[in-house]
């Protein structure tokens, strides 16, 4: 091989290495928006799981730019679902099986899984934004009033909720996690509460494989 065609080898490696290091950088910034039109399989796996003829259907609600998907099923009064992390919606599905017969259960997928929009900026996540999506999709559904259940962090979102919201409350059930204001200030104040949650800080360092 000629030292010219040698060259030639090398730049078009380190340029194609440049290329894609530049894709991938954008795409780890770049908001990730679910296929409307593509039917979640978890909604059809439910559906197959039914055991009381009551189907379950989703939708998407927009929110500040952001598109939330849901799933519900049932009538009557609602209770809103909250998953934890790392899960998303099908984590409520045996809750919202208990209770279909009687309420209408409706279960979201939180900001950044399922088939919500997964946007690169962190500030997308503060609870305070993600309330307002959970506004927005019980507006959107023109509920009233609603039963909210939480675990984990949609515990977390859930208590934030209901503290901004009480006359629109029916009740609160926060599993496994205290209210946002109230972990906030024991972090700052107890050492012990933070030496229990400092996995969290695992979530701020880059992911390595």
């Amino acid at each position: 091989m000629t030292f010219g065609r040698l060259k030639r080898w090398i730049f078009g490696i380190v340029a194609a290495l440049v290329l894609l290091l530049s894709g991938l950088y954008a795409w780890s910034y770049w908001p990730i928006a679910a296929d409307t039109n593509a039917i979640d399989p978890a909604v059809t796996l439910a559906n197959e799981l039914d055991e009381k003829g009551i189907k379950y259907r989703e939708g998407y609600v927009q929110s500040q730019g952001r598109q939330i998907h849901y799933v519900s099923a049932g009538q009557g009064e609602a209770i809103i679902f909250l998953h934890g992390f790392p899960s998303y919606w099908f984590t409520m599905f045996g809750l919202m099986e208990e209770f279909k017969s009687d309420y209408q259960v409706i279960a979201i997928d939180g900001l950044g899984v399922g088939k919500s929009d997964a946007p690169g900026d962190v500030d997308d996540y503060r609870i305070d934004k993600l309330v307002n999506h959970l506004e927005d999709v019980i507006d959107e559904l023109d509920l009233k009033k609603v039963h909210v259940v939480g675990h984990d962090w949609g515990a977390a979102i859930a208590t934030a909720y209901a503290q901004a919201n009480p006359s629109k409350t029916n009740t609160l059930t926060a599993i496994g996690a205290l209210p946002h204001n109230i972990l906030l200030h024991r972090l700052d104040t107890d050492p012990k509460y933070r030496e229990t949650f400092s996995y969290m800080s695992l979530f701020n360092q880059p992911i390595r494989f």
